[in-house]
């Protein structure tokens, strides 16, 4: 599937509307192969990759995602896409999350 065919949210301020100087527009793809949900308690694991939402330890209106899925049921490439780099707003140093 290519990424020009996914859904996709537009957020930021010029996504809401508002367009003041240095505002910016963000566009978040829905992937149907992955799924989120708040709390393990509400889990449903079937063929997508299900992540949780961890939401100690960080500042209002953000989250970590805890990867739910046993990873060796997971094919190579997802693996290796779960190991790459997180990158750090504003520029900083790259991270690596593993959660697994």
């Amino acid at each position: 599937m290519s990424s020009k065919n996914l859904p996709h949210i537009s957020s930021g301020s010029k996504g809401e509307g508002f367009n003041p100087k240095g505002s910016d527009y963000d566009i978040m793809q829905i992937i149907p192969w992955y799924v989120v949900y708040e709390s393990d308690k509400n889990v449903v694991q079937d063929w997508r990759l299900v992540l949780v939402m961890d939401t100690e330890d960080t500042p209002p209106c953000f989250t970590q995602l805890q990867l739910y899925t046993n990873i060796s049921i997971l094919p190579n490439y997802i693996k290796q896409q779960l190991q790459k780099p997180v990158q750090q707003h504003r520029g900083k140093k790259p991270t690596f999350k593993r959660a697994f």
